[in-house]
């Protein structure tokens, strides 16, 4: 059903028909761990996009997260203009949608031989993974044996003392000026992925399980990235959607704001210390780090509308797609009113298996897409 600009009667809800098409194969995204995440939605975004006619353009993803939307645009040719205001997605974006050719380490050939560029980055990263563990902040705040009176189950010993080893030795070579800034976010990336896949946690870093996860066995390994090589103006920023929508000029948005009260910055606190390699003071239980000054307007029933309204009005956009759960803290009505100040809006609805954590009775979701165009 089509909503007029300014009209906020009720609208009958319909599922989103598939069309011919090849949407981008699963085995071409970087899988991460990640509230939300949007991986499975991409067929049906690249749907509806396609639908109305949206191609080849300047794209904008203001809420990456995972940066799964994004890595899907780049694949699709669009230039990709993307940010989050958390720094774990920032270090992604950076690695994944920022860089178009493989990092070449040149500053790293007299202490890591190689047979050429591509196996230079192979020997990187066998390098990095056979350093030895050494304690460090991780180890010590977040694995059982480290530090901390609260003994901490996140990590294993092992895979605590592997990551500040690893986060270290990054972190030197780039003082030493050994690698890129883009370099080390790339290497740095590789990490972020590896600490998410062998956390013993339900998907979000918020708390660690009492009943040890099997991932908390695995061994720290650091995933190869590979490079979308699409030579584009792509650009990342660590900023609000707010600030993005004043910065960055795209034909086509994309949404996906938090629609409860979770705040992101809380779920990944310990993503976000490795991210940042600090050593921040730790608050609780579950040793969460500061993170006031990047709470998100949208998990907030007083701020939400507002911050939204607020994207709309900035953006230059002429298509915008907004992602956004069924019982979130806005509803069918406002979201509706909101959008149709910026354009026509069509309202898509479908069901994906979704993330699923020990309060979660089903893995079941139902997704709504809002899409609003400019006349």
């Amino acid at each position: 059903m089509v909503a007029k600009r300014g009209s906020d009667r009720q609208f009958k809800v319909n599922p989103i028909e598939w069309v011919a098409g090849k949407p981008i194969k699963d085995s071409t995204l970087v899988a991460f761990r990640f509230l939300g995440s949007k991986r499975r939605v991409i067929p049906k975004l690249d749907t509806i996009l396609k639908m109305n006619g949206v191609r080849n353009c300047t794209f904008g993803d203001f809420f990456a997260g995972s940066t799964a939307v994004s890595q899907y645009a780049k694949s699709a040719r669009f230039t990709v203009k993307a940010t989050d205001v958390l720094r774990t997605s920032y270090v992604l974006l950076r690695a994944l949608i920022q860089v178009i050719r493989l990092p070449q380490f040149h500053g790293l050939r007299n202490q890591i031989k190689s047979a050429g560029d591509g196996a230079r980055y192979e020997r990187v990263l066998q390098y990095l993974e056979n350093l030895p563990g050494k304690p460090g902040f991780i180890y010590d705040n977040y694995c059982p044996s480290g530090k901390s009176s609260r003994s901490r189950s996140f990590f294993s010993d092992a895979n605590g003392k592997k990551i500040d080893a690893v986060r270290e030795e990054i972190a030197n070579w780039r003082w030493d000026g050994k690698i890129t800034d883009l370099e080390h976010d790339f290497l740095l990336a590789s990490l972020l992925i590896s600490a998410s896949r062998c956390a013993n946690t339900a998907g979000s870093f918020y708390a660690y399980l009492r009943k040890p996860d099997k991932r908390i066995s695995k061994q720290l390994k650091l995933p190869r990235l590979q490079v979308i090589d699409v030579a584009r103006p792509h650009e990342v920023a660590n900023m609000t959607a707010e600030e993005a929508a004043d910065i960055f000029e795209v034909h086509a948005l994309y949404l996906d704001p938090p629609y409860n009260k979770q705040q992101y910055a809380a779920h990944y606190h310990l993503l976000e210390t490795i991210a940042w390699g600090d050593r921040p003071e730790l608050y609780g239980r579950n040793g969460i780090r500061p993170y006031a000054e990047i709470r998100s307007a949208f998990c907030s029933v007083q701020t939400a509308a507002k911050a939204l309204s607020t994207i709309l009005r900035k953006t230059n956009a002429r298509h915008v797609i907004l992602s956004y759960g069924k019982n979130g803290i806005l509803d069918e009505k406002e979201i509706i009113q909101i959008l149709s100040n910026f354009g026509e809006v069509k309202i898509y609805e479908f069901s994906i298996n979704s993330y699923q954590n020990h309060h979660t009775s089903s893995n079941r979701a139902c997704e709504r897409m809002y899409y609003a165009s400019k006349d």
